[in-house]
């Protein structure tokens, strides 16, 4: 009979142990019901502000991207080389048309061409008569510098003073 005792015993607390698990389970049921129906309730909200979050975001990178473009415009250092009309322009990099051509000048800028007095390259030959009237003419402005010959100035008579009224 102990035996039968302790038998009915352990069936007994096994019954109440299964009542509290479906009680407890029901419990959770009822939790998550409750959790699913506020989650579909705030559900629309939620994707409303999304929405207006990602127009938001939208906005905010087409500006991000005008500052950046402007930032990067000014940031430049091109030196505004247009070799073709507006619409077509392609602009040159100062850096790297000096890199690939370090001898070339500035457009309208002349050369250095040392100390001394400073003659045109292309200049012409003087001719035979022309070299006969040159006379060395000293540079006092310039030290150290050579002698250069250049054509003694032709005097012209005034032609208030001479002429052939003035015959005597």
């Amino acid at each position: 009979m102990a035996q039968d005792n302790k038998l009915d015993l352990l069936l007994k607390t096994i019954a109440e142990n299964e009542k509290k698990r479906v009680e407890a389970e029901e419990r959770v049921r009822g939790d998550f019901a409750e959790l699913r129906k506020t989650i579909e309730t705030r559900l629309p909200v939620v994707e409303k502000k999304v929405e207006e979050l990602g127009s938001a975001v939208g906005d905010l990178s087409v500006k991000v991207e005008h500052i950046e473009h402007t930032l990067s415009k000014t940031a430049q250092t091109s030196d505004g080389t247009q070799w073709l009309a507006v619409e077509d322009a392609t602009w040159e990099d100062l850096e790297d048309l000096r890199a690939r051509f370090p001898e070339a000048l500035a457009w309208g800028q002349a050369t250095f061409q040392g100390e001394g007095i400073v003659k045109a390259s292309g200049e012409e030959e003087p001719s035979a008569s022309a070299k006969l009237k040159m006379k060395p003419v000293p540079d006092g402005e310039q030290e150290g510098g050579e002698e250069d010959l250049r054509p003694a100035r032709v005097i012209r008579p005034n032609r208030k003073y001479v002429g052939p009224e003035w015959a005597m």
